[in-house]
């Protein structure tokens, strides 16, 4: 006979005892113990109703987040999942969690945990805006916007999202939406010290910098001890070129936080415009190896910091933009003039065949390469290193410190005849270069770049002008119709094919160009340059200088009005007329 099969019965899940009245009058106690401040009474309160009850969850919980406080991070952590495994359907706990590990940087871990949050409890604005904090940490910022709206749906004055999302917006040049959410911030609350602080950034972005100071010093009449808001105050002091006062707030914003990057560099740049090198330096460390400062490779050598280099490997790390990589390799000379027994220099993959080519005692890697393996690379071991940008600290402590050499990029011979020769055959006349947009953020853009039919008046001299702008800037030259002749070369492309660009500039007579990576290059190679400036130019052409320390080629012509460009066009082409 068949066997009949019995269902196995299957096993209830534990059921959790119940809490006892008793424990939860002391865990309310704890509670209220522990927002007063009065955090060794009520730990001992939760100890005590542990040893009675080791798995009543709040108890867990909470002494977790009251060691978070004190910050035994890995303790409360381990506090907190059990209080989390004991009571799973628990909203707060989830969001606690969260807390924590957002604390711990933990991102994605943190979404995970606020989003479980949000299933449990999808009522709680400040769980939504907790979550767009997580995923503005990780630069997930559709996301973002997302959970802060949903924030504002269940509470529409809630200040803090419209902050966060108004900052979004700005750092993704969004002007608009961002002044639109700070408004509606300020409309709830006037004198809200972050939104008045943060519009003002906007009214900078776009380039209107009496306003934004209205907005910042009304910030700071309402927190004068805010570091960021003062901080904020010496960006707009520094953009109107009022350096003493600039000075000032980024030397207060640093005694109210003294390892403030952003006020230290600040600070280093107001300091090279007003000539004092050897501060401008010491502040300008600061900012090394940080992402919106100087973002540069990361090895694991000793820093060189000037002892001497007989018999020892240095390693030279690239770092920013490559026009800075192109300025601070005017370093090099000294460097190798100290007598090191090797030295490597990391750099652009574009920039390899020019360096290599310039100075011929160095070794050159790309960028980014692996030089910590070194066991299969004997040649290239590594005693110890420094980034680009720190090398003028030892070898341009002030002005008179600068080499007068009239180039130091070397053009490839071949490329070089090859754009003698296509010059040649435009006939007689002056071969000029121009440049006219750069910049990376919008208020950049704004500030150095120059409409090219603002250049209107120039092409009529008797001369020959060439295209030298990188990116597509078809539209820009056809606008100028049969008014100008701008000659282009399809096969030249500045962003890829930097060696063919060099000996484009070094075959020209003459390089007129806005403040970008053309005018590095055109003084590295020695080629004369006329270089248009804002009226609040970046800390590299330092003060009032009509020449530039870094390139002895190079000529500078400054706004005296902002954003009025018409007396420099009208000085450039006075210029023009007598070269």
């Amino acid at each position: 006979m068949a066997r009949k099969i019995k269902k196995k019965k299957k096993k209830k899940p534990p059921q959790q005892a119940p809490q006892r009245p008793a424990n939860i009058a002391g865990v309310a106690q704890a509670i209220a113990l522990q927002q007063k401040g009065h955090l060794a009474a009520a730990e001992a309160a939760y100890q005590a109703i542990l040893q009675r009850e080791p798995n009543n969850a709040a108890a867990n919980h909470f002494l977790g987040i009251l060691k978070q406080g004190q910050g035994e991070h890995q303790t409360a952590l381990s506090l907190v999942v059990k209080s989390i495994q004991l009571s799973p359907n628990n909203a707060v706990f989830y969001c606690n969690y969260a807390n924590l590990l957002q604390a711990a940087q933990r991102f994605d871990e943190a979404a995970s945990h606020y989003q479980r949050a949000i299933k449990l409890a999808p009522d709680k604005p400040q769980t939504h805006y907790m979550l767009g904090n997580t995923f503005k940490a990780l630069e997930q910022t559709d996301k973002a916007l997302k959970a802060y709206r949903q924030a504002l749906a269940l509470e529409p004055q809630h200040l803090e999202a419209l902050c966060n999302m108004g900052t979004i917006y700005k750092d993704r040049d969004q002007l608009t939406d961002a002044l639109s959410a700070y408004d509606k911030g300020l409309a709830i609350n006037p004198a809200h010290t972050a939104l008045l602080s943060n519009i003002s950034l906007v009214y900078l972005a776009q380039n209107d910098a009496p306003r934004a100071l209205i907005s910042c010093q009304k910030a700071r009449t309402i927190d004068p001890t805010s570091a960021t808001v003062t901080f904020n105050l010496g960006l707009i002091l520094r953009d109107l070129v009022r350096i003493d006062e600039a000075i000032a707030c980024y030397k207060q914003a640093i005694r109210i936080r003294p390892d403030y990057i952003d006020a230290h560099g600040g600070l280093s740049s107001a300091l090279f415009i007003k000539g004092n090198l050897e501060a401008g330096w010491r502040e300008y460390e600061w900012g090394l190896g940080k992402k919106d400062y100087r973002p540069s490779s990361r090895h694991p050598y000793p820093l060189w910091e000037g002892e001497s280099l007989a018999d020892k490997t240095l390693l030279v790390c690239a770092e920013q933009g490559i026009g800075d990589e192109v300025m601070f390799a005017s370093c090099l000379p000294d460097l190798l003039a100290q007598g090191p027994k090797k030295v490597v220099v990391e750099c652009d993959v574009r920039l390899q065949a020019v360096l290599r080519r310039s100075f011929s005692k160095i070794s050159v890697i790309p960028r980014n390469s692996n030089t910590t393996h070194t066991a299969e690379k004997p040649a290239q071991a590594i005693d110890c290193q420094i980034a680009i940008g720190s090398l003028p600290k030892f070898y341009r402590p002030n002005l008179k410190a600068f080499p007068q050499q009239r180039g130091y990029l070397l053009p490839e011979p071949a490329l070089l005849a090859k754009w003698q020769q296509r010059y040649a055959k435009l006939g007689r006349g002056l071969k000029i270069g121009i440049s006219w947009r750069g910049g990376v953020d919008k208020l950049a853009k704004t500030t150095r770049s120059v409409a090219l039919t603002q250049w209107l008046p120039l092409f009529q001299a008797k001369a020959h002008f060439v295209n030298l702008q990188y990116g597509d800037c078809h539209e820009d030259i056809a606008a100028l119709g049969e008014k100008a002749v701008i000659h282009d070369w399809e096969d030249a492309d500045p962003l890829k094919d930097v060696d063919d660009f060099i000996a484009q500039i070094a075959a020209l007579d003459l390089v007129i160009s806005i403040d970008n990576s053309t005018v590095h290059f055109a003084g590295a190679v020695g080629t004369s340059t006329w270089a248009l400036l804002p009226f609040a130019s970046s800390w590299r052409w330092f003060g009032e200088e009509v020449n530039s320390p870094w390139y002895p080629s190079l000529r500078l012509f400054r706004q005296q009005q902002r954003g009025d460009w018409s007396q420099v066009l009208k000085d450039i082409g006075t210029a023009l007329a007598n070269y």
